[in-house]
Order: C-alpha cells, then sequence, then structure tokens
C-alpha cells in the first residue's frame, strides 16, 4: 500500500526534475511568460508532491505512514480516515480565518522551496 502510495508524488517529484534538467542544460526560451510557466510548472509539481505527502487521509501520505507505522499507530492512524477530509478542511479554513496561522504553508513552503532552488541550481 505504501508503494502504490508513493508513486503519485514520486511521479510529480520526477516531472519536477525531468523539467529542471531540461532548464538546466538551456532549454528554454527568450520569452518570459513562457519560463515563466516553465518554472511554474516545477514549482507546482514540487508542492503538490508535499502536499500529497502529507500524513491525513484522504492523500498518500496518510497510507505512506500506515505502511511503514507498527500496526498499533496504523490502526490509529485507519480510525482518523473518516475524519480526515474535514480536518484538512479545517486546516485549510485555519489559514483564511487567521491572518499569519497557515500550517499548509508552513509544512510545505520550505521544503518546497529548497528543493526547487537545488534542482534549478539557485
Amino acid at each position: 500500500m505504501a508503494l502504490v502510495s508513493v508513486a503519485g508524488p514520486l511521479s510529480n517529484l520526477l516531472l519536477a526534475a525531468a523539467a529542471a534538467l531540461l532548464w538546466r542544460v538551456g532549454l528554454h526560451t527568450p520569452w518570459d511568460f513562457v519560463n515563466d510557466i516553465y518554472s511554474e510548472f516545477i514549482f507546482i509539481n514540487i508542492v503538490l508532491a508535499l502536499f500529497n505527502m502529507i500524513p491525513l487521509p484522504p492523500l498518500d501520505g496518510s497510507k505512506v505512514l500506515m505502511g511503514i507505522a507498527p500496526v498499533e499507530w496504523a490502526d490509529a492512524l485507519a480510525s482518523l480516515e473518516q475524519y480526515g477530509m474535514y480536518i484538512l478542511m479545517g486546516l485549510i479554513a485555519l489559514s483564511f480565518a487567521v491572518p499569519g496561522l497557515n500550517l499548509i504553508g508552513m509544512l510545505i513552503g520550505g521544503p518546497a522551496a529548497l528543493i526547487y532552488r537545488l534542482l534549478l541550481g539557485f
């Protein structure tokens, strides 16, 4: 289950890495708007991979965690599955309700920027 669940985020990272490799070898255009779309493609794929690995159901990160966690933890995580979407929506709503408290952004933003800089060599 964990291997199947990691396939989606891994494919996002592979797409980002392949596009970044093309960028680094000089396959970009003289048009700024095309380069912006290209760099956004890379960044969005990184963000999607990281977001999908958050260990909350229904995201793939919960299935990966259940696959590698001890049986006692996996049972507790499985019991959260029915509430996972509500927890996720609550975290997203919290970022709008309380300015400056974007927990998902804090989890994803820094690592996404780091991976982006590493892939593009900035």
